[in-house]
């Protein structure tokens, strides 16, 4: 079970087991430096991937997604071939069940072509097991930290759409214009 809730995911994962600390006078600041990478694990990531589906189902232009999104979540992809699963942050279904766009969400790192190479992986396997929509479907990389310029030189060639923080929070001045439309 996941907890949705920020407040919620950063008591269970910073407060809770630091308590004693927190108790110490002039403990907060020790407390707050082992516990960043944490925070931005537990709490932060989620909390980013949570709003990139968000953003997907309900703001994403059909020229970015392909169609017209009915929804968004998570998934997982088993890879028999490599002994894993992938974990997918971000899946958006069309109206007629069919896949629109896979995605990667990314909090604390600038997004690379190995996050590129990692939805083409999925998308491959998905296409392998005869998902429909599978083999047209976009593939969406969301990072807050921002992105490689060879991951942006795979955008300009139509290869992915790399989405950040001023399209997700809408100060982009369009997403169309913006926004590789792979």
């Amino acid at each position: 079970m996941r907890i949705n809730e920020p407040l919620i995911s950063f008591y269970h994962a910073i407060m809770r087991p630091e308590w004693t600390r927190l108790e110490r006078p002039g403990q907060a600041p020790a407390v707050w430096g082992d516990a960043q990478p944490r925070f931005d694990s537990a709490v932060l990531g989620p909390h980013f991937e949570e709003l990139c589906r968000d953003w997907a189902a309900r703001f994403a232009e059909d020229v970015i997604l392909g169609g017209r999104a009915v929804g968004a979540a998570s998934a997982v992809v088993n890879d028999r071939a490599r002994r894993r699963t992938w974990e997918v942050d971000v899946v958006v279904r069309a109206v007629d069940g069919r896949l629109l766009a896979l995605g990667e969400a990314t909090w604390g790192k600038v997004m690379g072509a190995d996050d590129l190479d990692r939805l083409r992986r999925i998308r491959d396997l998905l296409v392998a097991q005869d998902r429909s929509g599978a083999d047209s479907a976009r593939l969406l990389c969301f990072g807050a930290a921002g992105f490689t310029e060879e991951l942006r030189a795979a955008e300009r060639a139509g290869q992915v759409a790399c989405i950040g923080p001023e399209h997700l929070y809408g100060f982009a001045a369009s997403t169309t214009g913006s926004v590789g439309a792979p």
